[in-house]
């Protein structure tokens, strides 16, 4: 039974998180190398094309929003390095 109630919450991200089915024939039309059914990626997550960067469900497959987040700082720290420029991310301490 609705209770015409509401509450306001604070976020500094939010992410939709659909699902979708990766077309990998743009990989191939790209000429982007693959290992398997994925693109082949360096520890940074570049393609075979230098300073293509791939991540998400389009890197590995079907995985965690965590995990695209973490591969995305991950790319974002090596384009920086590549520019020569500091970041100012915060190193996270293991909570587990």
């Amino acid at each position: 039974m609705p209770t015409d109630e509401t509450k306001a919450l604070v976020y500094d991200t939010v992410i939709s998180a659909t699902g979708a089915k990766v077309d990998t024939s743009l990989f191939d039309e790209n000429d982007i190398k693959l290992d398997g059914k994925y693109p082949k990626l360096n520890e940074n997550n570049e393609s075979s094309i230098s300073d293509v960067y791939i991540t998400g469900d389009c890197s590995k497959g079907a995985s965690s929003i965590v995990s695209a987040v973490a591969d995305s700082k991950c790319i974002a720290k090596d384009i920086l390095n590549k520019l020569d420029l500091e970041h100012d991310f915060i190193k996270s301490k293991n909570l587990l």
